[in-house]
């Protein structure tokens, strides 16, 4: 089971998750039409969370109706999730981890480490960076991304990593995606001189990692090591991690197709990028593709 739950919580998500999977196996399907039942409201799911879950276990149509719905916002969410980051870094005050629950419940946790840094540096490489709208500088297989934070290396040549895990959690499922990229810095002996053609970053290695719980089935694909040398500033390594998320085939509600379509088999794809520039200026992301 997933780390960082209480024993309840992890026994909710194992019943959750067996009792879609004995679903499947028996071709049960459970089917919700529009306008079928009433919407739950957010207060509820919020002052009674013990029996919001023992809906969700009962495969109550008001609760999955309510699931089903924040599943189909999930695009929606990292935005807002986004807007949070974005006010921090306009102020500098960036973290290292968030975790941003919403008003139904739903919850997005995102983390972001680096071996070594140096908070200085990254003070001088990263000031133009408050006010600009961060994307990854390599295009890739998304169209959807959350910048997540920037951190800096030592000014020094040596063996670094940095890497990022996202989660997206709700009372029915858990999808997350996580990343580590070990790369190489070369300052060629020119500490300070970040405008020296010969700084350079190197992948070294890349491992990752995805999990899905409950109704969200999450399948891992490799790592990409999409470029793996980058020369002087303005020049990137990117490693991504993909994972594909699919709804249980024995879910359908087809028309909450809001920002993903959550009807039964509606699929997804989720990433954590990481991004390193020549000096050793680190970049993470979140993203899907819908």
């Amino acid at each position: 089971m997933a780390e960082g739950f209480f024993n309840e919580d992890a026994d909710h998500y194992a019943y959750v998750n067996e009792l879609v999977k004995n679903m499947e196996e028996k071709g049960v399907e459970f089917s919700l039409k529009e306008n079928e039942v009433e919407d739950l409201s957010d207060e509820y799911v919020n002052s009674h969370p013990r029996e919001y879950k023992e809906k969700i276990r009962n495969l109550d149509k008001l609760a999955w109706k309510k699931e089903l719905i924040a599943l189909a916002k999930q695009q929606e969410r990292m935005s807002e999730v986004q807007k949070k980051i974005d006010k921090d870094r306009k102020k500098g005050n960036l973290k290292d981890q968030y975790e941003v629950q919403f008003s139904d419940g739903t919850i997005f946790k995102v983390n972001f480490n680096t071996s070594e840094v140096d908070p200085e540096r990254a003070k001088e490489l990263t000031k133009n960076l408050a006010l600009a709208e961060l994307r990854p500088h390599k295009a890739g297989p998304w169209n959807g991304t959350t910048y997540i934070d920037t951190l800096t290396t030592p000014d020094k040549s040596g063996n670094y990593s940095s890497g990022t895990t996202w989660e997206f959690r709700q009372n029915s499922n858990i999808s997350k995606v996580g990343i580590a990229h070990h790369f190489y810095l070369n300052n060629n002996n020119t500490p300070g001189d970040i405008m020296d053609d010969a700084v350079s970053t190197n992948t070294s290695a890349t491992q990752g990692s995805a999990a899905g719980y409950g109704i969200v089935e999450v399948v891992e694909e490799p790592v990409v090591n999409a470029f793996t040398y980058a020369k002087g500033i303005s020049n990137y390594i990117q490693s991504y991690k993909p994972a594909k998320a699919t709804v249980s085939q024995s879910f359908s509600a087809a028309y909450l197709g809001l920002s993903i379509n959550a009807g039964a088999k509606a699929s997804w794809k989720q990433f954590s990028i990481s991004e390193v520039e020549g000096p050793g200026i680190c970049y993470m992301f979140a993203a899907t593709y819908k």
